[in-house]
């Protein structure tokens, strides 16, 4: 009888690695164009802004669990 795993403990630090890069690209990139946001000529509004910042970040939220699972 022959099992396969559909996603392994490498496929799910990947992810993880990926989810933490999207939150730490929320993180630093979109907080610093919302704190100085009369300061550049964005294309996009404040409140477009926040919510790409929010989306940004609950995304990222998703990598402690699996890090912590891959414990």
């Amino acid at each position: 009888m022959n099992i396969k795993k559909f996603i392994t403990s490498r496929d799910l630090k990947i992810i993880a690695y990926v989810t933490m890069l999207i939150d730490h690209i929320g993180a630093v990139v979109l907080i610093h164009l919302l704190g100085n946001y009369g300061n550049y000529n964005l294309s996009m509004d404040y409140n477009t802004l926040f919510e790409t910042y929010t989306l940004l970040r609950t995304i990222g939220r998703i990598s402690f669990p699996i890090f912590a699972f891959g414990i």
